[in-house]
């Protein structure tokens, strides 16, 4: 409907907070208005929840510089309880300030045609606790609610004089507070033996907690009484300067907001908040201590180097072309080392390419960290991406130093027994078995040349390191399932990993039966003590050459007949090796999850793990040398975790 001036003035003289009136206003329902009060007596104790009635529709005098007039909160489809029950906060006096302001949640909310109702939970914190004992001994009993309203509808008073009526039609609850004096005197905590019903008739206006003293008389004085407007105007403008100069004094202090908010509420007077402010900075300093601080930032050289870096990284196609790399985007190598010598201190004119090439290596320049970084970007890059099948086996364990290093297996006979009257505790029996492995270093060398500097020759310094990181990740692979496949001996018992004392060794092509028996296996398996540990069998590795066998075996389909379900179906997760069709296109495995019992060990050294990339410090005329080196060692712990079939 039409909004008329009275109604539009309202809502743009309430876009502010009003702390006199304690109320806010908004017709874009971005800031909430306040009205209602607490009731106490539906405490849960167990839950630490209570039933609260939070409107009543009651209407409410309210006043702006347009005069006095009612507000009124329709019910029933004019609310939106959205907000509410979405798990609406319980605040603490419509203070939003902070989390700590946050006292529990609504946890359902609903309304009819007299009131609106809700079921609020309180939170168990330390700070909480005092409220919620209060709420339970009835000491607080109001509780108010904050809203926002999307249309008014304007009702004239029949009487000549009186207050109008805005009736709110459609408006949108946000959050429930406990407060001491509430706008609607029927909000309260719900008692649980007799729920308090809506009264019938409208009952005298409660006041707003900062207007006791303007409104004690009677509703219908208000309409007789001088128009005190200007005043009222005047102790609005007041109040909002002393809000504004209390948080600038606080802010100025770097204190926190809540202390400004603080003092605001408690009504403390601007000469008072800079003595307290004065205070509690005194009380600061004398409690920190002095403490210097010196902070290295990035200088201009840094940030050239930076550039180069980026610019060299989007050429080999490391980076993106960033505002960093553009910046040296028609740099060449040559430039690049020309540069990095002249921030050094050197001077370059009247060098040959050479002589630059050979400078900016050999020097204290930042030529040759350059050219590291690029080369070990490009091999990391490359041995990161190239697949490792062996992994989902293993658990990584990196060692401090290149001795071999003893995996100590334990098992004891944790199984209770009998105890006789006046007999004795019997000792659990306890094992160990040991499986030693050490780390070893493997390495290649890059060569990096003043030819290749000064021809620009990007690709070298980025193929080869390439070519090195997937040979790296390659060479761990092969020795991964290598050790698989080469049927190792056992530290335990001296015995292969796969040998009929084991009981993890079998026969037949994929197949129900077969998994089956494999299953069987690794349940059954036993730790030294002679306890079973219970295995489940988690993943099928297998050759290449039985992929697509093994895919169609776990297919899920739904057969006709109940004897052809098959029960490992989706169960298993495949891992396809190209490694074992060289040792066997026929034999396949099935293994039992790393998380249950040791079975593959890898590592590197601690600190370096995976490739690490130097420069070689050497006197060479015609090139530096880049090194890449790997420190990598790997075992079969123990043949528990592991079933082979020979597939036939």
């Amino acid at each position: 409907m039409p909004k008329d001036s009275e109604t539009e003035a309202l809502e743009r003289s309430s876009r502010g907070t009003d702390k006199l009136h304690k109320e806010t206003y908004s017709n874009m329902g971005e800031l909430l208005q306040t009205r209602a009060q607490f009731i106490p007596s539906s405490v849960d104790a167990d839950s630490r929840s209570v039933e609260v009635t939070w409107t009543t529709g009651a209407p409410v005098l309210r006043r702006n510089l347009g005069g006095s007039y009612f507000e009124e909160l329709s019910l029933g489809d004019a609310v939106n309880m959205e907000r509410l029950n979405s798990g609406a906060p319980l605040l603490n006096s419509h203070k939003a300030n902070d989390l700590s302001d946050i006292v529990g949640v609504v946890e359902r909310a609903w309304t009819d045609e007299k009131e609106g109702r809700a079921v609020v939970r309180f939170s168990d914190r330390a700070e909480v606790e005092p409220i919620w004992r209060d709420v339970q001994n009835g000491i607080i009993r109001s509780i108010s609610v904050g809203y926002s309203v999307e249309e008014f509808e304007r009702i004239d008073s029949k009487r000549e004089g009186d207050p109008h009526t805005l009736r709110a039609t459609s408006w949108t609850p946000h959050e429930l507070s406990l407060v001491p004096i509430p706008a609607d005197h029927s909000a309260q905590i719900r008692e649980l033996e007799t729920a308090q019903e809506p009264p019938t008739e409208k009952e005298p206006l409660n006041m707003d907690e900062t207007r006791e003293m303007e409104q004690a008389a009677p509703v219908e004085a208000v309409a007789t009484a001088p128009d005190n407007s200007a005043a009222i105007e005047a102790a609005i403008k007041s109040e909002r300067q002393r809000s504004v100069d209390i948080r600038h004094c606080v802010r100025a202090a770097g204190l926190d907001d809540a202390v400004a908010e603080s003092m605001i509420t408690e009504g403390v007077q601007i000469d008072a908040a800079r003595k307290s402010v004065i205070d509690q900075l005194a009380q600061r300093q004398a409690a920190a201590p002095t403490v210097q601080h010196v902070s290295i930032v990035e200088d201009a050289s840094d940030k050239r180097a930076a550039c180069l870096e980026a610019a060299l990284e989007a050429r080999v196609g490391l980076g993106e072309w960033t505002d960093q790399a553009k910046s040296e985007r028609s740099s060449s190598m040559l430039d690049m080392a020309k540069e990095t010598l002249s921030r050094s201190g050197a001077n370059v004119i009247g060098m040959s390419k050479s002589e630059i090439a050979y400078r900016a290596m050999h020097s204290t320049s930042d030529f040759p960290l350059l050219l590291s970084n690029i080369a070990r970007k490009s091999l990391l890059g490359a041995y990161a991406a190239e697949a490792q099948t062996w992994r989902p086996l293993a658990r990584q364990r990196n060692l401090p130093d290149f001795r071999p290093v003893y995996e100590v297996q334990v098992n004891g006979q944790i199984v209770p027994e009998e105890l006789a009257e006046g007999g004795e505790y019997k000792a659990a029996t306890v094992s160990e078995a040991q499986t030693s492995w050490a780390l070893k270093s493997y390495a290649k060398k890059i060569r990096v040349t003043r030819n290749l500097i000064i021809n620009d020759d990007l690709d070298a310094l980025s193929r080869i390191p390439q070519m090195i990181g997937r040979g790296m990740s390659l060479f761990e692979s092969n020795h991964m399932w290598a050790n698989l496949t080469a049927n190792p001996t056992m530290g335990e018992d001296s015995k292969v990993l796969f040998h009929a004392d084991h009981d993890n060794a079998g026969t037949g092509a994929i197949s129900v039966d077969a998994i089956s028996d494999a299953r069987f296996a690794l349940r059954n398996q036993s730790d030294l003590a002679g306890n079973r540990v219970n295995l489940g069998a988690k993943y099928l590795v297998i050759p290449t050459a039985l992929e697509t066998e093994a895919e169609q075996f776990l297919a899920p389909f739904t057969p006709a007949q109940i004897g052809n379900v098959n029960p490992f179906s989706g169960k298993l997760q495949i891992i396809a090796e190209p490694r074992l069709d060289d040792a066997s296109s026929s034999v396949y495995y099935v293994t039992a999850d790393p998380s249950q019992v040791d079975m593959m060990v890898y590592g590197y050294l601690e600190g370096e793990a995976g490739p690490s990339v130097t420069t070689l410090d050497e006197r060479d005329p015609d090139g530096t040398t880049i090194l890449a080196r790997i420190d990598f060692g790997c075992a079969i712990l123990n043949h528990r975790g592991f079933y082979k079939s020979t597939g036939a």
